[in-house]
Formats: structure tokens, C-alpha cells, sequence
């Protein structure tokens, strides 16, 4: 699986790739990058001012971090493309892209998030100023996009568990935003960012003022921003137009606009009288199975979509013959967005007072409304939901009458999908609104370094979700296809779903009455019904308008949340040692998290969609801490100082119990620039409202183009096509037809629900690295620095559920997860089939403490500046990550499969590119006011999780400068993407083969911004 191109060629690139990097030849996103910075003077010579560096709440004489850090500043969001603080952090090798505004990032709800090492957004804590953000998914994921980027003065990013100094989550490390402080004046900024194609537009404005008043006592912050985005479409990108051409799958649908006919396999029509239709259209006889689903031409006639026999439409941008599947598909992504159109207003204000020398009193506020759009393809359709058609139908084509004539009961209904090309694309909004208001006091004690601090904080998230268009009733459908008139202008459907998941019918006792009193089939162009023309499933045709406004709905569904915490904390230092003092950190938090999700019943009624159920519950947590620094050595011998920093958290969960976490670090000084730093950490996330409170529903059971059990699939007829067999059988494929089963996944449902008996997941990190910091090395180089990082973390009780094609995958071992074929294997037993069929009829996806993930790696960071005289200076900043493993154990024993170096998306449970190398380089010139600047991107090679061609490796390259015109006005501009090198084809069903994340579906695209201070 690994062997994607060869190993030769492999290790060569990479050793290509390494020697560039390290030697600085390319490019990063940005100018700083730095493990660690030097202290910066305050007031007199030798005095020494309080800071807390990310990874500790202890108040430090300087900024040496025991965890590794990372920190970027504003020249860094400054020189990039896009206006929000989520898309320019995702660049950093560190961080695999989360939600961001390309809708192929797996999540397209205009969400911007961050995850840490590829183990998921919610296991990384984000945070503003040390203190939680409040949260805007029930996941209790923050979305970077209710930051507005010019309120951030810097981000510090720490791998490995936070656990015992944060609180729950910060199992993969913790994102601090350092929001800007004490600022006085006017700031006003703008942003124009647009594509070469001319969409994706970005407006960007914000303005920031503040003031000191009471005679410098107190300060006060406010700003305000805008942020519009534009549309841009994947249809208007070579790259998916050429993918999809080949036969890709990533909205290359059998749903088809001209209808499927899809047989009962327990009612199945003679396979002669088949044969005779198809004879008539030249196709040779036993071609195309009685199982086979039918679609239908222009002209009437009908076509196997399965080896596409008879088939007279087109191939072109829309319609494909898989080579994956052999069938006919559609193309849903058309019309899909490629991002999400946003408009976002925000504020945000910030005081502080000293009411005494002692004691300061502050507030902090922000407020953020945005809506986003996405789009899902064409809108109204019978997917999820397979409508029935009963026999009598006035539309039903003559050949297909003559096949339904020849099943073993003629008379029974049957049944059809369908995509409607007449109600355009699925449009859905999310209407954001999200707040947070921090108050606390904090002083000390007279002249003694022991400092406390108290605050409160509370937050609140609305997000209505609203179906603008393409939303349509299956109910109405239904009655329009299977109506009988009870004489009162009312339409009784003959037939009910039973509801399991399956196409089995009940009758509906209210039929029998409708008969009774004088009914009659729906007949085409009958006056009294909602639809006069008739509703025709078959074939492309046209809706009438009156049609439409009858079948459509817009189902509006509201999700709260809120957060509330309550946290006090005291230091100062114990005594002294002869390395220096002892200093000790206490306290104490309580934390609530609510969840309200409050649908629309007219959702469930939704063609395409599932039972949607309220949902409501809370979590809360009781915390008690500790935290000290220890000086073991100084000025000993060799070692110029050795520093113990230990921590301490008890946390109390209302459904999960106690827990404890902690962690240990050691930082040794050899000299002034020389470093070595590791420790161990022990961390937790606690389950949150999703994962304890959902109600067990239907979900989107996300399967892929066939089943394994297939008579025909890829499986059975490989290596290990006897053990697939056998395990068909075992699973309840009758005996009688495992030779010629085939079925598609129409019907099948995922059941997904929440477990109140969830544990936290826990988390081991060990990290160790070195530091060098010269500054000068001769006369040549300035500001030096240097840092290479090893971690290694491990993750058990990892919570999660999974898709359907997951659990198949996991099955069937496509992914290696049951060599065996065990009917009895764990993902197995979450597959019900249907005893007559042998039809997949649910997939159970719940929540549950699954297994566990391993991931170590090497992180490296490089900063130098050289002097070029009168010609400016030259910086070179480079940060890479080597990722060593990332291994994945689906289940408790089961065991765990590499995944570094593959890309395979949800095959991991989250983002699923996981290289073995990605960098970001930038080079950058300046002089008095002047700068330019090229950054390179770089990520490893990967072979495909499913077994496809895999990716090469991909470099993107990013031109960038500024100008001071004046003292009080700056310019930027810059080209992302400046050769417009096209994103790599991936195979694991994102919209347009590739994952927009990782690479960049844009192409390339210009920006200027303006700054000016008052």
C-alpha cells in the first residue's frame, strides 16, 4: 500500500526535499515562526517584567517554554490571502486543516477550525488570552471565524497535553490567541482578495481604537469588522471538470435525473421477458440482469445502469461511465460550491481599571454575526427515501410495464429513485450569532510576588440553519404517485414505509376507506389535485410550477449552546533554593457546557433526509489545580541551569466521574543559546453533550458505489473473493442467489445515538528536543535560532463513531481491520442484512470508547536573518514536521493500522492526509519600510487508504510584499498560488477528487491591503 511510486524515488525526493528546507532554498507563509523569542527589556536596566508563556499559567521572568511552541505574529496573518485567522493558521505544517471555507473540506458550514496532529478539532483547545472561547458546535469546536484577525496580535501553538494546566481537550496541545492589549489610538485596515478566475471574491475592513483614561489607570479596546466572501465553484475549475470526466466518484451519483428503477430482490421480474425488451434494442440476451437498476432514455427506452447497456445519453461534464462501478452516474457537483459565500460583522471591546495600586479590575466582549451558504447538488430527489410507485401509475413507459407484468407478483408496487434537475441546487444557510463576556478582578499582595486573579465568563451560540432551496416534502411525493382521491379532495397513499430501513411497504388502513368510498387512481391532467399536470417520475422532464410550490419546503432547525465558567486562581513564589525560588501555582474552576437543538418537524418529512429528534442536555465539570516551577541546578558545572515544572489537575464530570491529569517537564540551560527541554504529560477529553445525549436516529449512511457482496465487485473478485463469499453468507446473502446477487445501497440507513456511559478518552505525551538561540554567528548571521522537537502521543478510548462506507471498509478489510473476515469482527456486527434479500438494510454507527491513536514526529525550526549592507537584510524562516507513525486501532483489541504517509478522506474517524513531511518555508527582503517576500508549501507524497494511485508530492508557492508609504501607512499585496499549480486527485469521495485542506482548489488568486494608524 505504501509503495505509491517506488522507494527509491521516494526516499530520494524526500532527501531532496529535506537538504532544501534546511538550506532555506523556497519560501514559508510568514516571519515568524520561532520556538522561542529572547525577553524583552522593561523599564530600567535589569529589571524584568511578568509574562505567562502558553503551557503554563505560572507568571515567568522570561519566555523559555518546557513544552514545545511555536509562535507566529501579524506579519504572519498579514501576508497571506483570505480574511479570517482559521485559513492562515491551517498553513502551519503543526496543524491539519480543519472546517475552513472550501466546502471540501468535509464540513461546509463556513467554520473555520484548527486540529493539532491530525487527531481532531475537538481535541485541540483553542484559546484567547489563556481563557476558554466559546464554543460553536456541540462538539465544543471553536470556529476561528468569530475572530477577526485584526484583534490578533500573535498565536502560540503548544504540542502535547495541556490537560493538567487547561482542563479537558487539550489532548493533541492548545492554540492561544494573544488578542492585542493596552492599545492606544485609531487602527483602520482593508483587505481585497479575489481568483484568477474572478470569483471567490473577499472583502475585508476592520477597525480598532483605544485609549487610556483616569490618568493611565485604565485602558479601553474596541473594534469592529466586515468580512464578505464571494462565490467560487468547483464546475468552474479544470482540475474536478477533468476529474470527473475520468470516472472519479466524488459526487458521481447513480442517482440519476431520468429515474431508477430499482427491482425487489424478492419480487424480481422473469429474466426471458428481460431479455426480450432488451433484444428489441439490439442488447444480446442475459446482458443485463433481472437484479440490474433501469433508467430510462429520452426516448422512452430503457438502459441498464450497471454496464450502461442501451444507453443513449451523453457523456460529458454531467454524465459518466465509472470505471469504478461500471454504471452510469451524475454528476451532483455541477452546480456545488467550492466555497461558502460568508458576510460576518463582529465587535469586540476590552477595559481594564486599577481601583487600587493592588487591584485591577477588567472586562472583555465580543460579538460575532455571520451567515454562510453551502449547496449539496441538485435538491429534490428520492434519495435516502425510495419512493413507491404502485402499478397503475398513468406515467409508467410501456417496456418497463411489460418487466413489471413478469414478476412473480405483478400487481405489487414498486419502487424508484429519482434526482429533479427542475428545483436547481440544495441551497442551506447557517445564520451564526455568537458572544462571550469575561469580568474578573486580579491584583496582589502588597509588595510580595503572590498574585490572584478571579474572573467569570459567559458565552452563548445560536446557528439556524435554514433550507433556502431544493428542499422538498417526500410525503407530497408520495401521495402525487400513489393517491387515491377520498371524493373530498383528500389523497390517501395505498402504502406506508415500515420504517426499518428497508423498502418493505404496510398497508395503510387509511386506503381501504378512500376505495371504499368511490376512490380512483390519480389520472394525469385531473383538475382537483395539487399537481394537474401530474407528477412523472420518469424521465427528465419538466415540473409545473404549481407542482413545485406543492412539493417544496424550508425546514428552519435552531442549535443553542452555552458556556459558563467561574475560575480563581493564586501564586507567588514558596521560598528559595539555592537555584532560585520555588513557585507555586493553586486553584480552583467550574465549567458548564449546554446543548439545545430544537429541529424543524418539517425536516423529518424532507426528501433525502432522517428522523431528527430535540436534543438537549448539559455537561459540567469541577476542577481543582496545582502548578510549580522548581530550580534543581544552577551554574553547575556543565549545566547552566536545570528547572522542574510539574502540574497537577482533579476534575469532576457530572456523567463521567473523577479524573486526574498532570505532566512533568525538564528544561536544562548548557549556556545563554543552548537548550534541552522534554517531559510528560498526561491528558483527557472529556465526552461531550453530542456524544452522551443524541438520540438514537437515521443518519446519512455515506456508502460507497457498491457492496462488497456483490456477485460482481472489485472484492469478490480478488484474492480473497472466497473468504468475501463466505463472509456474505454468514452476514444473511441467501445461499440461493450469492452467485448472482447485486444490489445497490438504496434504503440503507445509519442508526447514530449518544452513550451516557462514555469514559474520557486519555492521553500520554512525551516530547523532547533541543534549543539553539546564538543570536549573531559572525559577522553574517543575526537572530539565529534553531529547535528540533520529538513527540510521541497516545490516545486511548479515543470516542468516536464512523461512516457507513467505514464500517464496511473496516469489514470486508479493505482497511485491515479483520484479515480474518470474522462475521464476528466489531464492524461487522453494526451490518444488518435483510433475510430475504440479502440487502444491506442499517448500518449502526453509535458513539463509543472505539479504540486508540499513535502518532509521533519530529518537528524543526529554523530562523536566521543575514545582513546585505546598504542592499537590506534577507530573513529565512523555515518550520517543518516529520511525521514518524499514525496508527489507528478501530476497537478495543483490534489492531492498529498505519495510516503516515496515506490519504484516504474519514478513514481515521477525521481529516484523512496524513504526509510524512509538510513545510512552509519564506524568504523574505526588507529595508527601511520595504519588504518581499516568496513562500513555499510543501507536502510529502501519500498513497491512497482505498487502494487508488495515490498523490505526488505538492509544492505551492506564495509572492508577498508591503510598504510603508508613511509613518502611519502601510501596503500589502501578494499572489497565493503563483504558478496556480492545480490540487492533487484524491480517491476517497470529496467533492471534485481532492482534498481542499490540503491543497488548494483556488488556484491563484492576488490580494492588497491597506493599513492606516491615527
Amino acid at each position: 500500500m505504501r509503495d505509491w511510486k517506488g522507494a527509491r524515488g521516494r526516499l530520494a525526493a524526500r532527501a531532496s526535499i529535506l537538504v532544501l528546507v534546511l538550506t532555506g532554498v523556497g519560501g514559508w507563509a510568514g516571519s515568524a515562526a520561532a520556538q522561542d523569542a529572547d525577553p524583552q527589556a522593561s523599564g530600567e536596566a535589569g529589571e524584568t517584567s511578568d509574562i505567562i508563556v502558553t503551557g503554563s499559567r505560572l507568571l515567568r521572568r522570561d519566555l523559555s517554554a518546557t513544552s514545545p511552541i511555536v509562535t507566529v505574529g501579524d506579519e504572519f496573518l498579514d501576508a497571506q490571502a483570505g480574511g479570517t485567522v482559521g485559513v492562515k493558521l491551517q498553513q502551519l505544517p503543526q496543524l491539519t486543516p480543519g472546517a475552513n471555507e472550501l466546502t471540501g473540506s468535509g464540513q461546509p458550514t463556513g467554520r473555520a477550525t484548527v486540529d493539532l496532529r491530525g487527531l481532531g478539532a475537538n481535541r485541540t483547545l483553542v484559546l484567547a488570552d489563556g481563557r476558554r472561547l466559546q464554543p460553536s458546535t456541540s462538539q465544543l469546536v471553536v470556529d476561528l471565524n468569530t475572530i477577526p484577525a485584526a484583534l490578533v496580535e500573535s498565536v502560540e501553538i503548544i504540542t502535547g497535553g495541556a490537560s493538567a494546566v487547561y482542563g479537558s481537550d487539550a489532548i493533541a496541545g492548545v492554540v492561544n490567541l494573544k488578542l492585542r492589549d493596552d492599545f492606544e489610538g485609531l487602527e483602520v485596515s482593508g483587505q481585497y482578495n479575489v481568483t484568477e478566475k474572478g470569483d471567490g471574491e473577499e472583502y475585508v475592513a476592520d477597525a480598532l481604537f483605544g485609549s487610556n483614561f483616569a490618568d493611565g489607570r485604565g485602558n479601553v479596546v474596541f473594534g469592529v469588522g466586515y468580512l464578505h466572501r464571494g462565490a467560487a465553484y468547483f464546475n468552474n475549475r479544470d482540475f474536478y471538470r477533468r476529474a470527473f470526466a475520468l470516472g472519479a466518484p466524488p459526487w458521481g451519483s447513480d442517482l440519476l435525473p431520468e429515474g431508477n428503477f430499482v427491482p425487489d430482490a424478492g419480487n424480481l421480474p422473469d429474466q426471458s421477458v428481460l431479455n426480450s425488451v432488451f433484444s428489441n434494442y439490439g442488447v444480446a440476451a442475459g446482458t443485463v440482469a433481472a437484479s440490474n437498476v433501469l433508467s430510462f432514455n429520452a426516448d422512452g427506452s430503457l438502459y441498464s445502469q450497471f454496464g450502461a447497456a442501451n444507453y443513449g445519453g451523453p457523456l460529458n461534464d454531467a454524465y459518466v461511465l465509472s470505471p469504478f462501478s461500471n454504471a452510469i452516474a451524475y454528476n451532483l457537483g455541477t452546480l456545488q460550491l467550492l466555497t461558502s459565500p460568508t458576510d460576518r460583522y463582529s465587535a469586540f471591546g476590552k477595559a481594564e481599571y486599577d481601583i487600587t495600586d493592588n487591584v485591577t479590575a477588567y472586562v472583555q466582549a465580543m460579538y460575532t454575526d455571520y451567515k454562510s451558504t453551502t449547496n449539496y447538488g441538485a435538491g429534490l430527489q428520492t434519495q435516502g427515501t425510495t419512493a413507491v410507485v404502485p402499478v397503475d401509475n398513468a406515467f409508467i413507459p410501456d417496456d418497463l410495464a411489460t418487466i413489471l407484468a413478469s414478476r412473480p407478483d405483478p400487481d405489487a408496487p414498486f419502487s424508484m429513485r429519482k434526482l429533479w434537475l427542475a428545483t436547481g441546487t440544495s441551497v442551506t444557510t447557517y445564520n451564526n450569532s455568537v458572544y462571550q463576556i469575561v469580568a474578573g478582578l486580579r491584583g496582589e499582595f502588597g509588595d510580595s510576588r503572590w498574585h490572584w486573579d478571579i474572573y467569570g465568563s459567559h458565552g452563548k451560540t445560536e446557528i439556524r440553519t435554514t433550507q433556502e432551496s431544493g428542499g422538498a416534502s417526500f410525503s407530497r411525493i408520495q401521495a402525487l404517485l400513489t393517491s387515491r382521491s377520498d371524493g373530498e379532495g383528500n389523497y390517501v397513499a395505498p402504502y406506508i414505509p415500515s420504517g426499518n430501513g428497508s423498502n418493505a411497504l404496510l398497508p395503510n388502513p387509511a386506503y381501504a376507506s378512500a376505495v371504499n368510498d368511490g376512490g380512483r387512481s390519480y389520472k394525469a391532467g385531473d383538475g382537483s389535485t395539487p399537481c394537474p399536470n401530474g407528477l412523472n417520475i420518469f424521465g427528465n422532464g419538466a415540473i409545473d410550477q404549481s407542482c413545485l410550490d406543492f412539493l417544496q419546503i424550508h425546514p428552519s432547525n435552531l442549535t443553542v449552546l452555552k458556556q459558563d465558567v467561574v475560575e480563581g486562581t493564586l501564586q507567588g513564589e514558596l521560598f528559595d533554593l539555592p537555584a532560585g525560588p520555588v513557585s507555586l501555582l493553586v486553584g480552583g474552576a467550574w465549567r458548564r457546557n449546554t446543548y439545545d437543538y430544537k429541529p424543524d418537524p418539517a425536516a423529518t418529512d424532507q426528501v433525502g433526509s432522517f428522523l431528527s429528534l430535540p436534543v438537549s442536555g448539559n455537561t459540567e465539570a469541577t476542577e481543582v489545580f496545582a502548578e510549580a516551577a522548581i530550580p534543581l541546578l544552577k551554574d553547575a558545572g556543565l549545566i547552566q541551569s536545570l528547572d522542574l515544572s510539574l502540574a497537577w489537575r482533579y476534575s469532576d464530570y457530572a456523567y463521567s466521574g473523577g479524573v486526574h491529569t498532570y505532566k512533568a517537564d525538564l528544561d536544562m540551560a548548557l549556556s545563554d543559546s543552548f537548550r534541552l527541554r522534554g517531559g510528560y504529560q498526561r491528558a483527557i477529553r472529556a465526552p461531550n453533550v453530542t456524544e452522551l445525549f443524541n438520540p438514537d436516529v437515521p443518519a446519512p449512511a455515506l456508502l460507497g458505489a457498491e457492496d462488497p457482496c456483490n456477485f460482481d465487485s472489485a472484492l469478490r473478485g480478488g484474492s480473497n473473493g472466497a473468504a468475501i463469499r463466505s463472509l456474505c453468507l454468514a452476514q444473511g446473502v441467501p445461499n440461493s442467489i450469492i452467485d448472482t446477487y447485486k444490489s445497490t445501497f438504496a434504503g440503507v440507513q445509519a442508526i447514530q445515538g449518544g452513550n451516557v456511559n462514555l469514559v474520557p478518552e486519555k492521553a500520554d505525551t512525551y516530547t523532547a528536543g533541543l534549543v539553539f538561540t546564538p543570536g549573531s554567528i559572525g559577522n553574517v548571521v543575526d537572530n539565529f535560532s534553531a529547535s528540533i522537537d520529538y513527540y510521541n502521543i497516545s490516545l486511548n478510548d479515543a470516542i468516536s463513531t464512523t461512516s457507513g462506507d467505514i464500517v464496511f471498509a473496516r469489514c470486508f478489510n479493505v482497511t485491515g481491520d479483520n484479515p480474518a473476515f470474522d462475521p464476528a469482527n466489531e464492524n461487522c456486527r453494526q451490518i444488518l442484512r435483510n433475510s430475504s434479500s440479502g440487502a444491506p438494510d442499517q448500518v449502526r454507527t453509535p458513539y463509543f470508547n472505539l479504540g486508540g491513536i499513535r502518532t509521533s514526529g519530529i518537528d524543526f525550526a529554523l530562523n536566521m536573518k543575514f545582513g546585505l549592507g546598504n542592499a537590506g537584510d534577507l530573513s529565512l524562516n523555515t518550520v517543518l514536521s516529520y511525521l514518524i507513525d499514525f496508527k489507528v486501532q478501530s476497537a478495543p483489541g483490534s489492531a492498529f493500522v498505519p495510516y503516515d504517509g496515506t490519504i484516504g478522506y474519514g478513514a481515521t474517524g477525521n481529516n484523512g492526509a496524513h504526509p510524512d513531511i509538510k513545510a512552509n518555508t519564506t524568504l523574505t527582503w526588507s529595508q527601511e519600510g520595504k519588504s518581499l517576500g516568496l513562500r513555499w508549501y510543501y507536502v510529502d507524497g501519500m498513497a491512497d487508504v482505498f487502494g487508488g494511485p495515490g498523490v505526488n508530492a505538492y509544492s505551492r508557492f506564495d509572492l508577498f510584499g508591503s510598504v510603508d508609504v508613511t509613518d502611519n501607512l502601510s501596503l500589502n499585496a501578494g499572489v497565493n498560488n503563483l504558478f496556480n499549480v492545480e490540487p492533487e486527485a484524491t480517491f476517497g469521495g470529496l467533492p471534485g477528487n481532492t482534498d481542499s485542506g490540503t491543497y488548494d482548489p483556488l488556484g491563484r488568486r492576488y490580494f492588497v491591503a491597506a493599513k492606516v494608524k491615527f
